[in-house]
C-alpha cells in the first residue's frame, strides 16, 4: 500500500503526496559504460559507479558530471535491449545535482517509456540515496526535482527524505497539479 496526501487549498485539489511504500533498498554498482550507453552518453559524462536503487521500484541511478549531459541524454533502445535488465533493473534515472535543486531525465523504453516527464518513483529513490549517502546521521534532507524540460512537458516534484540514527527512516515526494479532466464512474450495483 502506499499513503497519499491529498492537498487543498479549502475544497479545491492542489496537489498531492506520497510516502515511499518500502525502505530504501541498493543493489550492486552498475558500470558507469552500460549507463553511459543506454542514455546516449560517454562514460566520461557519468560522475562515479551509477547503483540500483529502490523504494518501491528499482531504478539503475546515474549521476552526470555536466548540464550538458543531461540536456544531450537521448536513450539508445538499442543500448537497452542490449545491456537491460541489469540486475532485474530496466529504468534509468539520470540526475545532476546543484545543491537540493536536482535535474533528472528517466528513460525506460523497455517498458514503452521512451521518457517520463514526472518520475515519483524514482525520484523518491533518488532523494532517499542521496539522504543515505549524506553524513549527517540525523536529519530531513528536502530536495526539488525538475523533469521533463526536454520533452516539452517540464515537471517539479518535492521530495524529502528523514533520516534518524544514521537510516533513511520516511522518503515522501509530491507535488502541485492541476485539473486536466473530469468524469464519473459507475460502479454496478451489488
Amino acid at each position: 500500500l502506499v499513503e497519499i496526501e491529498i492537498l487543498r487549498d479549502c475544497a479545491a485539489v492542489t496537489g498531492a503526496r506520497l510516502t515511499a511504500p518500502q525502505p530504501l533498498q541498493t543493489g550492486p554498482e552498475v558500470s558507469p559504460e552500460i549507463a553511459a550507453a543506454c542514455a546516449g552518453l560517454t562514460a566520461a559524462d557519468i560522475r562515479g559507479a551509477p547503483v540500483i536503487a529502490s523504494v518501491g521500484l528499482p531504478f539503475v541511478i546515474a549521476e552526470l558530471a555536466t548540464d550538458r549531459a543531461v540536456i544531450a541524454a537521448r536513450p539508445s533502445p538499442d543500448a537497452f535491449a542490449h545491456h537491460m535488465p541489469v540486475h532485474g533493473c530496466q529504468m534509468l534515472l539520470l540526475f545532476r545535482r546543484d545543491g537540493a535543486d536536482l535535474h533528472a531525465r528517466m528513460f525506460s523504453p523497455l517498458d514503452g517509456v521512451v521518457e517520463d516527464p514526472a518520475t515519483g518513483s524514482a525520484g523518491a529513490a533518488l532523494a532517499a540515496l542521496l539522504a543515505a549517502r549524506d553524513a549527517e546521521p540525523e536529519g530531513l534532507f528536502e530536495f526539488a526535482i525538475a523533469q521533463g524540460a526536454e520533452m516539452g512537458r517540464p515537471s517539479r516534484l518535492l521530495a524529502d527524505a528523514e533520516k534518524r540514527a544514521g537510516s533513511v527512516a520516511r522518503v515522501r515526494i509530491g507535488g502541485s497539479c492541476v485539473p486536466v479532466m473530469t468524469g464519473r464512474l459507475r460502479l454496478p450495483a451489488s
